[in-house]
C-alpha cells in the first residue's frame, strides 16, 4: 500500500481556520449565555426592535430574547461541531468533510445577508467551503480512504525516458570490462562531459513557506484596507463620527454600555487604526525577508503572527480572521520543511 502523501496546504489552511475561527465563535456565544437578561442585552434588544426591517415583524421584548436565546443555542452546536469536523476531516474523514462543507454553505448564507459588515467574513467561510473539493484535496482523500488514485507524475519523473538502459554508461563510451578474478579492482575517472556532476541550483522554496507568506500578504493588505479607512473616518470624518455616536440609537447604547464617551471612544478606534497599520507593515516587512531568506526573517514573522494573535483577542469576533492567519502563519513555518529551507545559507 503507497505511503500517506502529505496533506494539501490548501487543505490544512481550511481546517486550521474553520477549527480556530469555530472555537473562538463558541467562547463569544457561551460568555454571551452565562451574561442572559443583563440590562445593556435588553437595550440593544429594545433599540432592535424599534428600527425596520424588525419593527414590521411586531415582536415583544420576550419573545425577541426567546427567540435570539434559541439562535444562540443553535449557534454553540454548529460552533462546536465545526470545530470537531475541522479536526476530523485534517485527519481525512470523508464524512466530516461533506459535513464542514455543509456548515461552510450556512455560514455564507447567514454572513451575506448581515450586510457590509459580513462580506468578508462570508467570502472566507464560501473559499473554505470551495477548498474542501479542490482536486488535490479529492486526491488526498481518496488516498487516505484506500481508493485507487491516479498516479500523478511529480517533476523528478516528468520527462524521464522509460527505454533508457539504467546500466549504460555515457553516451559513446562502452561500459568498462569486470575485473579478472584475483585481479585488482581497475578505477576510472569519467572524462566525457556528460559524466560530469551537475550543478546543483537553489533549493526550490517549499509550498508551507508560501502559504505563509501568501498568508500574511493578504490578511496584511485586507486589514491595512480596514485601518486606513477607520483612521480616516477618525480623523477627517471625527464630528460626523461623534455626531453619530451621540445621537439616540443602538451606537449611543453600546457606548454607554461600555463605561467610555464618544471622544474617548473615537481616541480608542484612531489608536486601534495605528496599532494594525503598524502591524501590517511589520509583517510585510517579515515575510518579504522570508522571500529573500534572511536568517533572522522566520524568526520575525512568527514573532509578528504571535503578536497578532494577543491583538485579535482584544477585537473578538471581528479579530477571528487575523487570528485564523496568524495561526496558519505560524503553523506553516514550523513545519520540518520550512525550518529547514530557512536556516540553508
Amino acid at each position: 500500500m503507497a505511503d500517506r502523501p502529505p496533506r494539501p496546504p490548501a487543505l490544512t489552511l481550511t481546517c486550521i481556520f474553520v477549527g480556530v475561527g469555530c472555537g473562538l465563535l463558541l467562547v463569544n456565544l457561551v460568555s454571551a449565555l452565562s451574561s442572559w437578561g443583563s440590562i445593556e442585552l435588553q437595550d440593544a434588544v429594545r433599540d432592535a426592535l424599534a428600527q425596520e426591517p424588525v419593527k414590521e415583524l411586531g415582536l415583544s421584548m420576550d419573545q425577541a430574547l426567546d427567540y435570539l436565546r434559541y439562535a444562540v443555542y443553535v449557534g454553540i452546536v454548529l460552533t462546536a461541531s465545526g470545530a470537531v469536523f475541522a479536526v476530523y476531516a485534517a485527519r481525512g474523514h470523508r464524512t466530516s468533510r461533506v459535513m464542514l462543507t455543509i456548515l461552510c454553505g450556512i455560514a455564507f448564507v447567514v454572513l451575506a445577508t448581515l450586510g457590509l459588515p459580513g462580506l468578508l467574513p462570508a467570502a472566507f467561510a464560501g473559499l473554505c467551503g470551495w477548498s474542501l473539493w479542490t482536486p488535490d484535496a479529492r486526491r488526498w482523500f481518496d488516498q487516505v480512504g484506500g481508493r485507487a488514485v491516479a498516479d500523478v507524475p511529480t517533476s523528478a519523473t516528468k520527462g524521464a525516458d522509460p527505454f533508457a538502459s539504467r546500466s549504460a554508461g555515457p553516451v559513446g563510451r562502452p561500459l568498462d570490462p569486470p575485473p579478472a578474478a584475483g585481479g585488482p579492482v581497475a578505477t576510472t575517472t569519467p572524462t566525457h562531459p556528460s559524466a560530469q556532476p551537475a550543478p546543483v541550483g537553489p533549493v526550490a522554496r517549499p509550498r508551507s513557506v508560501t502559504v505563509a507568506v501568501v498568508t500574511t500578504f493578504v490578511a496584511s493588505g485586507v486589514v491595512a484596507l480596514l485601518g486606513l479607512l477607520l483612521l480616516l473616518v477618525t480623523t477627517v470624518g471625527a464630528d460626523a463620527y461623534r455626531t453619530a455616536l451621540t445621537e439616540p440609537g443602538l451606537a449611543r447604547d453600546l457606548v454607554r454600555s461600555s463605561g467610555v464617551s464618544a471622544d474617548e471612544m473615537i481616541e480608542l478606534l484612531r489608536v486601534s487604526a495605528i496599532v494594525w497599520l503598524v502591524a501590517c507593515v511589520a509583517g510585510v516587512v517579515a515575510a518579504l525577508a522570508v522571500v529573500r531568506r534572511v536568517p533572522s526573517g522566520g524568526t520575525a514573522l512568527v514573532v509578528v503572527a504571535a503578536v497578532t494573535i494577543g491583538l485579535s483577542v482584544f477585537f473578538l469576533p471581528l479579530g477571528v480572521v487575523t487570528g485564523a492567519a496568524a495561526i496558519v502563519v505560524i503553523v506553516q513555518l514550523r513545519r520540518p520543511e520550512s525550518r529547514a529551507w530557512l536556516s540553508e545559507e
